[in-house]
């Protein structure tokens, strides 16, 4: 989870995709074919021959940021991280704010290099001490976590509100889950949609979904349906698994727009595809009901079996319930208690009404 948080709340903290303003800035010394195949392709060029004359360019431009990246980046996905830490290494050694701060990231996620956060912290130190946001935010993010450091949240909202000075959409998202959670902070859903709207209104599909969630149920704002569905739909649309199952409910209860079952249903089996447990629960009952699809038991549990594996707690209720029962399978009373006892350990009060209702069963 602590990594999922990382990319979810902190993806690009320390970017090594050139951006649309780094690929603008002055590629001197490079040839017009490398410039132009460079910004033509947005990440990188192409062609061997125009790698190769990439390829000497840099050895000899190590501080032109966006041809770096570009370069480093494609031996990461060619499997040849030796060559990418070679050139950061090589800029972070002369004293390149960007490449210490890719270099840490590296180090960060043990990509082409053995996990170190005493390292990552290392390489960030500089460029977060000069003012670069991203490695501000990144340096909020290791004391959150206490990673290559002692876990100090006061120091984390620190960095965090340096970058979020700066207008970095990742230290906004940040600082939102902070007041969102009361880590280190009085819990403030207020202050949490403040900043959790700053990172949604640039793009942040986490911080869309959570103050959707905020509008949804009227914590820290105003209730108001229209605003969450504007938010969940955001998200949803960019591919933000919980958003998408969440649309599907608002859609399937009617919540701020008319009921639609067809709708619900597609967002739930594209949340469902993405492996989002409650979404496979959800679409298995869509199923098991027919309510916007063809009723199928067998598609139905198919679905709850798949949620309740990946541990969803309604879903192993449900499993419970259909050996308790016999639907869709031989009544197994040892079999629904092994999945009631999962579902109680999650805290289903129902399974573990159920529990107790079956083990006292003569």
């Amino acid at each position: 989870m602590r990594r999922a948080f990382w990319i979810g709340l902190a993806a690009g903290t320390w970017a090594m995709t050139a951006t649309a303003a780094s690929l603008a800035q002055d590629v001197s010394g490079l040839s017009e074919r490398c410039i132009a195949e460079i910004r033509a392709a947005g990440v990188a060029p192409a062609s061997a021959e125009t790698w190769a004359q990439c390829e000497t360019a840099i050895s000899g431009d190590l501080h032109n940021d966006a041809l770096r990246q570009s370069i480093t980046r494609k031996h990461m996905l060619d499997g040849a991280p030796e060559r990418a830490i070679g050139y950061l290494r090589d800029a972070a050694d002369e004293g390149n704010l960007q490449a210490m701060a890719e270099l840490a990231f590296m180090y960060a996620f043990g990509f082409g290099v053995e996990l170190d956060y005493q390292k990552a912290l290392h390489w960030n130190r500089a460029p977060a001490e000069a003012g670069v946001a991203d490695a501000q935010n990144a340096m909020g993010f290791l004391h959150h976590f206490g990673l290559g450091v002692d876990l100090d949240l006061e120091e984390a909202q620190r960095w965090y509100r340096l970058a979020a000075a700066q207008g970095n959409t990742h230290a906004y998202a940040n600082l939102g889950q902070l007041y969102l959670t009361g880590l280190g902070v009085d819990q403030d859903y207020a202050e949490a949609a403040t900043w959790l709207r700053l990172a949604a209104e640039q793009g942040h599909k986490d911080s869309q979904t959570e103050l959707a969630k905020l509008y949804r149920q009227g914590l820290g704002v105003e209730r108001d349906y229209t605003e969450a569905l504007r938010w969940y739909r955001e998200a949803a649309e960019a591919g933000e698994a919980v958003a998408q199952l969440n649309l599907g409910r608002m859609y399937l209860l009617g919540e701020g727009i008319e009921p639609d079952d067809d709708e619900a249903v597609r967002w739930f089996r594209l949340a469902a595809d993405q492996g989002e447990p409650e979404a496979q629960n959800a679409l298995g009952l869509m199923y098991l009901y027919g309510r916007g699809v063809e009723e199928s038991l067998f598609e139905g549990m198919r679905w709850i079996k798949r949620a309740a594996d990946n541990g969803d707690s309604e879903a192993l209720y449900n499993m419970g319930y259909f050996y308790e029962s016999g639907i869709g399978v031989e009544q197994d009373h040892e079999h629904a208690l092994e999945w009631y006892r999962k579902a109680a350990q999650k805290g289903d009060a129902d399974a573990a009404k159920a529990v107790r209702r079956l083990e006292q069963t003569p």
